[in-house]
């Protein structure tokens, strides 16, 4: 049972690190956003706008400490704990665990609340990628 929540407070602690880590490249995304649209040559606004995709996209995922998603995580975990040989109170505490620490981090609206500015950022982002290839 103790590894079983060890392994859900590695992942809540990764699950948060990334939370802040796109936090904090919010502003940058922002930013970043604005100077690809100084750029006045045509093909060096494309480069710089998948650049800056490129970028943060790393950025986001660097670090990572499993190649598999937070939902193929959890649902491992869960599929652990229900086929281990714990009495079913303990099963259910692992699983409560899960849900409280990790299932409720994750999803849109959870990081809209968490990361609201990366997601404006995005949209922005995201906005005048579209009005630029309207232009083309």
């Amino acid at each position: 049972m103790d590894d079983l929540l060890n392994q859900i407070r590695t992942l809540q602690e990764e699950i948060n690190l990334t939370s802040r880590r796109i936090d904090e490249m919010s502003i940058w995304l922002f930013l970043a956003t604005l100077a690809c649209w100084s750029v006045t040559h045509p093909v060096m606004k494309i480069v710089s706008v998948f650049l800056v995709l490129f970028f943060f996209i790393e950025h986001v995922i660097r670090d990572n400490f499993s190649k598999k998603s937070y939902k193929a995580r959890i649902k491992d975990i869960k599929a652990t704990a229900e086929s281990s040989s714990l009495k079913d109170e303990e099963k259910c505490q692992v699983i409560g665990a899960l849900a409280r620490y990790c299932e409720n981090q994750l999803g849109f609206k959870r990081m809209f609340k968490t990361n609201y500015k990366y997601v404006v950022a995005a949209i922005f982002y995201a906005a005048t990628l579209v009005l630029f290839l309207a232009e083309i």
